[in-house]
């Protein structure tokens, strides 16, 4: 037991007037206390209370006691101060997401998150982050694809599942595709987006097997956002992480392409931050925040 649980001991026994009754206040035993008491004596090297046949301080202990009540108020004022700034959520966290996560996943949900912490103050860069390029001023990082080995802390949010889509307009002119190899014969747009490269043979997994499929696309783009609105368009049919195109589906605009094959590309998210313990409040207010508005929507 450290000394300064052997003062709060000694404060309470001295205020009751009873070894008993400060062991029912703080909840020990009678012989816990009795046992502390004695210790606390030898290592002072002067008896603190006279035992019989009532409790009371001896001379020396009626001299401590004053500047023992002082120290317990300074280390009760510590403690809750420290409580309260670790529980303070405020001040900046510094985060990076790529731009379609922080469009389409943290921001429709961030206000949420700043009305309940109206302190928290956040400074976002939206772009592709890297870990090389994490610097000391960022206390998050969100990215995509998969990680290079790394001291930095990195948390799995999940990972994006990826469908085909079509209009039902396009489908209606041209045909539902029933395998993948239907695919040949339907205009299909493909993605350079690094994530998942659609450029190259698309991949599908149905019970056990592998379907490959070599497609010729009418266009390639590096941009996400560009070839769901040529889909959209009824231009043809378009790779999508399927959090991006959800809502489409769920109202009809949009129709899942072969729903019962998956496409073997799921890229991965991952949360990067520089500690796992000892983290600020706000920092880990964030963290949470995160893996929940990330990681529900890509589970």
């Amino acid at each position: 037991m450290s000394k300064i649980e052997q003062y709060q001991i000694f404060g309470c026994a001295a205020e009751l007037g009873s070894f008993s009754q400060a062991a029912e206040k703080l909840g020990v035993s009678n012989s816990h206390i009795s046992k502390q008491m004695a210790r606390l004596e030898v290592a002072l090297g002067y008896k603190l209370f006279h035992r019989s046949p009532h409790l009371f301080l001896t001379e020396a202990g009626e001299t401590l006691l004053p500047n023992v009540q002082s120290m317990l108020e300074c280390y009760s004022n510590l403690e809750q101060t420290g409580q309260a700034l670790k529980e303070d959520i405020s001040g900046i966290v510094r985060l990076s997401v790529p731009p379609l996560l922080a469009r389409e996943l943290v921001l429709p949900e961030l206000p949420r998150l700043m009305n309940e912490y109206p302190e928290l103050k956040i400074d976002l860069t939206v772009e592709q982050p890297t870990l090389k390029a994490f610097s000391d001023k960022q206390d998050i990082i969100i990215t995509m694809g998969q990680l290079s080995d790394s001291s930095l802390i990195c948390k799995s949010l999940g990972q994006c599942s990826v469908v085909l889509v079509a209009t039902p307009d396009y489908l209606m002119q041209k045909g539902e595709p029933r395998m993948p190899s239907d695919l040949k014969d339907h205009h299909c747009m493909a993605s350079h987006f690094r994530l998942f490269n659609s450029a190259v043979p698309w991949v599908f997994h149905k019970d056990k097997k592998q379907f490959a499929v070599e497609i010729e696309s009418r266009v390639a783009m590096n941009d996400i956002y560009g070839i769901k609105t040529l889909v959209k368009a009824h231009m043809g049919v378009g790779v999508m992480l399927k959090f991006f195109v959800e809502e489409e589906i769920r109202s009809g605009k949009l129709v899942q392409v072969l729903p019962d094959f998956q496409f073997a590309s799921r890229p991965p998210i991952y949360m990067v931050s520089r500690e796992r313990q000892l983290l600020p409040a706000n920092v880990r207010v964030l963290k949470a925040f995160l893996g929940e508005v990330i990681g529900q929507r890509l589970n």
